[in-house]
């Protein structure tokens, strides 16, 4: 029987922040989910001392979506994650307009790059972060 136990011990939340008398903790699943989804939520050249940290999805949300944007969007999402989330793989990015509300739903389909079914059974499913612009 293959142990999994690491990959649902409890990790310091992300983005940093206390909660009771100690910092969050949340499992390694729900910290990855966190990390895309800040990833995903910050304009790309925000960050005066990483330039190049975060995306560039907010522009979609003014745009019309076509099959190139997205297949731009899914390019740029796969690079930041690489480099700034590395344990991770981004599979797809699909996006859903909601015209009655004026909005951009982005699904981001990721797995966790070292983890296989035998191994660790459900960590190896495919997840998917929702990020709505």
């Amino acid at each position: 029987m293959a142990s999994s136990a690491a990959y649902h011990k409890r990790n310091l939340g992300w983005p940093l922040s206390r909660h009771g008398s100690g910092f969050r903790q949340m499992t390694l699943v729900a910290r990855f989910d966190a990390a895309l989804r800040h990833l995903a939520l910050t304009p790309r050249g925000s960050y005066y001392s990483d330039s190049e940290y975060g995306t560039s999805l907010y522009k979609l949300r003014t745009q019309s979506m076509s099959e190139d944007l997205l297949q731009a969007a899914t390019a740029e999402v796969q690079r930041a994650v690489a480099t700034y989330v590395p344990d991770i793989v981004v599979t797809d990015v699909q996006g859903v307009r909601d015209d009655d509300a004026n909005k951009l739903s982005v699904n981001i389909f990721w797995t966790i790059r070292a983890a296989s079914q035998q191994l660790h059974g459900e960590l190896a499913k495919q997840n998917v972060s929702s990020v709505r612009l």
